[in-house]
């Protein structure tokens, strides 16, 4: 099962500063550079470019995790997995 997880900027930005103890430039630069080098990775191993609208068709599952709590996550990657068999 291919799952993405997404978020939208601001709400990531206010989880590395509260997680890591960063202020809001701070954590704009990591996730930048985090971003940068996780579409690095998955380039190289899975062809996948995530500036391609049309690598999103590659997962079977996409979540907000800014909207649902990793326990609705969990419930809901389970569910994904047993419909798919």
């Amino acid at each position: 099962l291919r799952i993405f997880l997404t978020c939208p900027l601001s709400i990531r930005i206010a989880r590395i500063c509260e997680r890591e103890g960063m202020d809001e430039d701070e954590a704009r630069e990591y996730i930048k550079k985090k971003d940068e080098s996780n579409f690095l990775r998955y380039k190289k191993l899975y062809d996948i470019d995530f500036l391609n609208v049309e690598t999103y068709s590659f997962f079977d599952v996409m979540i907000n995790s800014s909207i649902y709590s990793p326990s609705q996550i969990c419930d809901m990657i389970l569910y994904a997995l047993n419909k798919k068999g």
